[in-house]
């Protein structure tokens, strides 16, 4: 089956949580294409198609974050990933 969705706005606090240090105005996906070999899922690949993303993003003030805290943030998100995955 495909799933064909377009004009899709990107979630601002979703990339929050990635502790970059950018501050996500806007974004949003032209379109988003899954295709699942739903009779052969165990010997075909499911295919995603991102196309024209855009994202208008401003630096956050350096003053504002620390790059060793910057890391540790993003250690623990994937941490806390990893354990929810498992």
């Amino acid at each position: 089956g495909v799933i064909m969705l377009e004009k899709l706005s990107l979630n601002r606090e979703g990339i929050k949580k990635l502790h970059l240090p950018i501050e996500v105005k806007h974004g949003y996906i032209g379109s988003l294409r899954v295709s699942i070999p739903w009779a052969r899922l165990t010997s075909e690949s499911v295919t995603i198609e991102i196309q024209d993303v855009f994202l208008l993003a401003n630096p956050v003030d350096p003053k504002s974050w620390d790059p060793d805290d910057l890391q540790r943030k993003n250690l623990e998100a994937k941490r806390a990933l990893l354990e929810k995955l498992s």
